[in-house]
């Protein structure tokens, strides 16, 4: 099973002055500790032309650190990861910050594009970032292409519903960049609210049955804290979700990302084991893996507080993970 943690704040957090330490308070690189934890895969986020100061303000009242997610940065991170023996997963935010069921906005250097035009840049983008990778030796072993995009991409170019077939080609040339140069490379086609069955279908009976995009994984996010309902009254739609998915579309099955609230770790490793539960139960070994988004750091350190990571701050900029991290534990 793919065991996997998103690790995007990690470089930008150690450039800070952040350290991480062991149960025995020995200062220990993040990487190693997740491996310790039973991690195997790290995920990595990309944006095309991200701004310097690696912050984004997403509305008036809210800051996001956006980590250090340029190509330099990102291939940095990989080739550590890989001289470590992780799996790498790639995770292309077709926009110059975060991309979400929120926001899909085009870069800033793509904004005189049209749909055909846009077509090109997202193959061109994704082929020259692979051929990056290539030239560097590393081999990423599986590609999101775009992040959470229950309601399109590249807004408004590929917003969905309004333009189906458009967002289908989007997604094709991605595919067919990723395949281009690693033809092995398993492709990732990612939505939020995996346990809301009826939006899965609708989204890949359109893409996928109808349109002609091309997938070899359906991801999902799966975030009860968000929902604001226990995992108790959700998990079975997740489970089911996966299965569907699976079999209807024949394609391979992935939590791309999870998470719970840091303060309260028993929690979300017993939500967390329930959920790898629910991937090993998917027929013919199609469920892959989960990934934690984002275990390596505390609210402490961001602007806008975000919640759900998976450290407690032990000494000033000292960070440890928490019992959350036991459920990647092999047994």
């Amino acid at each position: 099973m793919i065991k996997g943690a998103d690790i995007g704040w990690v470089s930008m957090l150690e450039a800070l002055g952040i350290t991480y330490v062991d149960e025995n308070m020995d200062k220990t690189d993040p990487l190693d500790l997740l491996k310790s934890y039973g991690i195997n895969t790290v995920r990595l986020r990309l944006f095309v032309d991200p701004p310097s100061s690696c912050y984004w303000k997403k509305t008036n009242d809210e800051r996001v650190m956006l980590g250090f997610c340029d190509r330099k940065n990102v291939i940095k991170m990989a080739k550590r990861a890989a001289e470590k023996d992780m799996y790498i997963m790639i995770c292309l935010h077709y926009s110059d910050h975060f991309a979400d069921p929120e926001h899909q906005d085009i870069p800033k250097l793509w904004e005189a594009a049209d749909d055909v035009w846009a077509w090109g840049l997202i193959q061109e983008h994704t082929e020259k970032f692979m051929e990056l990778l290539r030239d560097e030796g590393i081999s990423p072993d599986f590609v999101q292409v775009g992040n959470e995009i229950n309601n399109g991409m590249l807004w408004p170019l590929g917003k969905y519903p309004e333009e189906k077939r458009t967002l289908a080609k989007f997604i094709a040339a991605g595919y067919d960049a990723v395949k281009g140069v690693f033809p092995d490379a398993k492709v990732i086609t990612h939505l939020a609210e995996g346990q809301d069955k009826a939006k899965f279908q609708e989204f890949f009976d359109d893409m996928l049955l109808t349109y002609g995009a091309k997938t070899d994984v359906i991801g999902m996010s799966y975030y009860p804290y968000w929902t604001g309902k226990p995992y108790q009254e959700t998990i079975k739609d997740l489970t089911m979700n996966l299965m569907k998915c699976a079999s209807k579309y024949d394609k391979d099955v992935m939590i791309c990302e999870i998470g719970g609230l840091e303060d309260k770790p028993e929690e979300t490793c017993e939500m967390i084991s329930k959920v790898m539960e629910s991937i090993e139960m998917v027929p013919k070994n199609r469920g892959l893996g989960i990934c934690y988004w984002e275990p390596a750091v505390c609210k402490k350190l961001l602007p806008d507080s975000y919640p759900l990571g998976a450290c407690r701050m032990v000494e000033k900029n000292v960070l440890q993970f928490t019992e959350a991290m036991d459920a990647f534990k092999d047994e």
